[in-house]
C-alpha cells in the first residue's frame, strides 16, 4: 500500500511541475518575477496551474499517510504537520486570490491556506527528518527544511511590507519557495519506497 501511494504521490508532484511550467508558456502577459503563482490561476488557463495545486496538495496528504502508517511517535508528528499543510493548498486553491484592492474578508481564506502551507510544511519536514537513516536524503531533507522556513519568514514580513514598499521580486520568491518544495516532495516521493523498506 505504501509503495502505491507513494507512486501517486510522485505523479502528483511531477504533474504539478508540467502544470507550473505550462502556465508559464500561456500567460506570458503575466510579470513571472511580481506576480505569485496563484495570481496565474486567474483567468484564462488558470484551471491549469488550480489543478496543479490540488496535486501538490495531495502529494503531502499522500505521503504524510504513508508516514502515518508507520505509527513512529517522531514521524506522526510530523505526517500530521504535512498532511495539514497539504490541506493548507487545497484551501488555497479552492479560494482564489484576489486582487489587494479586494475586500480582506474576500481575501483572506485564500492567505489563510497559503500561509498555513508555507509555514507547515517546513516545520513539517523538520519534524520528520530525525526518523530518517543519515544519508543523503536526510542531509537534503535538513536544508530543505530550514530553507523553506527562512522563505516563510521573509515572505511574511515582504507581504506585510507590500502595501509600502513596492516589492518587485515577491513573486520570484514566492515560486522559489515553492519550486523547493516540490523538488522536496517529488525527491522523497521517488526515494520513499527504497527508505521505508529499510525500516
Amino acid at each position: 500500500m505504501i509503495r502505491t501511494l507513494n507512486i501517486i504521490a510522485f505523479i502528483c508532484a511531477l504533474a504539478f511541475t508540467l502544470s507550473a511550467i505550462a502556465i508559464h508558456l500561456l500567460k506570458t502577459e503575466l510579470n513571472w518575477l511580481n506576480h505569485t503563482l496563484s495570481q496565474y490561476a486567474l483567468g484564462e488557463h488558470g484551471l491549469i496551474i488550480t489543478v496543479g495545486f490540488y496535486c501538490i496538495g495531495l502529494t503531502q496528504i499522500l505521503l504524510a499517510i504513508s508516514f502515518m502508517i508507520f505509527n513512529q511517535a517522531t514521524i506522526s508528528k510530523g505526517a500530521l504537520l504535512l498532511f495539514t499543510a497539504g490541506l493548507g493548498v487545497f484551501v488555497a486553491a479552492l479560494f482564489p486570490t484576489q486582487p489587494p484592492s479586494a475586500d480582506m474578508l474576500t481575501r483572506l481564506p485564500h492567505i489563510a491556506g497559503a500561509s498555513a502551507h508555507f509555514l507547515l510544511f517546513p516545520l513539517a519536514v523538520l519534524a520528520l527528518t530525525p526518523s530518517l537513516a543519515a544519508g543523503r536524503l536526510k542531509s537534503f531533507s535538513w536544508v530543505v527544511g530550514y530553507i523553506t522556513l527562512v522563505f516563510f519568514i521573509a515572505l511574511l514580513v515582504f507581504f506585510v511590507m507590500k502595501p509600502m514598499l513596492d516589492i518587485a521580486f515577491f513573486g520570484l520568491l514566492e515560486k522559489l519557495n515553492i519550486f523547493i518544495i516540490n523538488s522536496w516532495l517529488l525527491v522523497f516521493s521517488y526515494n520513499a519506497n527504497w527508505y521505508l523498506s529499510k525500516e
